[in-house]
């Protein structure tokens, strides 16, 4: 009993040694860690004011932020390593070996793909913050692009978080990389209507309308279907994504108002259709 309490003791007497020993290492090396965070955020803000206005992508300036972030604390956890004595672990970690295990890992979990295409899709640019894109299935506005993944926010207001591997391998639509987008919907007038006439109205109203293009994007206006004592007029027209003062939204509530209001001081619009909204 007496020789189980002084091997008790004498481990007790080493866990304090060994912890009198690495402790003040640890807080150094915590320390170490506080100071490079502080450190990372100055050089991110002297890094942003200097590439600012130099980049007009604000997609792969916000990347090369992070990413730059990124590499500083890394280099804190391996100083850290070296400070508390995990020096072997910190060098595996740097070498060619310990780096390609690290990788592999990372690709077996898919993150590493993730992390690559994101690189990809920083410095290709199909898209840019505020573009109009259709990915994997999903429609909306491009609001930013991290290391593993591309955040879009839908038309009816969900975000969606796609990422970036997915993003390289679909098809991408990009509906406004030329700051263009080209909008459409579908009114109906009676089979006897005098056609010549309703698209004439139509084309005042759209010369009218703010934010409608003129010139080399002027509307159009097609005929659809002739079929139940009616005829389908698509109107096309096309709007400039770089002006922010225009909604989208409100230049077609705005249309498909006043085109049925002059259809029906006409006395030529179906009221049995309900206009289709598209694009």
């Amino acid at each position: 009993m007496g020789s189980f309490g002084e091997n008790l003791i004498d481990s007790f007497r080493q866990m304090y040694e060994d912890l009198a020993t690495i402790g003040p290492k640890v807080i150094i090396g915590l320390l170490v860690l506080m100071l490079t965070w502080f450190i990372s955020k100055y050089v991110v803000n002297l890094l942003q004011r200097a590439l600012e206005p130099r980049l007009d992508d604000k997609l792969v300036l916000r990347f090369i932020l992070k990413l730059m972030r990124i590499v500083i604390i890394g280099f804190a956890i391996l100083a850290f390593l070296n400070i508390v004595g995990l020096g072997k672990i910190a060098a595996g970690l740097w070498g060619t070996a310990g780096i390609g295990a690290f990788i592999i890992g990372f690709a077996f979990k898919d993150i590493g793909e993730h992390f690559l295409a994101g690189f990809i899709l920083a410095f290709n640019r199909p898209f840019g913050v505020g573009d109009t894109v259709e990915m994997s299935g999903y429609m909306g506005t491009v609001v930013g692009l991290n290391l593993r993944n591309t955040h879009i926010k839908t038309f009816d207001g969900k975000d969606v978080y796609i990422p970036n591997g997915n993003v390289i391998k679909n098809p991408l639509v990009n509906y406004t990389i030329d700051g263009f987008i080209r909008k459409d919907f579908s009114v109906s007038i009676k089979y006897d209507a005098d056609q010549d006439l309703a698209i004439s109205e139509i084309k005042k109203i759209l010369g009218e309308q703010k934010g409608v293009l003129q010139g080399g994007k002027s509307p159009n206006i097609v005929i659809g279907a002739l079929d139940k004592g009616r005829i389908d007029l698509k109107i096309l027209y096309w709007l400039n994504t770089d002006d922010k003062s225009i909604s989208s939204a409100e230049v077609e509530r705005c249309l498909v108002k006043c085109v049925i209001s002059k259809l029906r001081d006409l006395d030529i619009h179906d009221p049995y259709i309900v206009p289709v909204l598209k694009g």
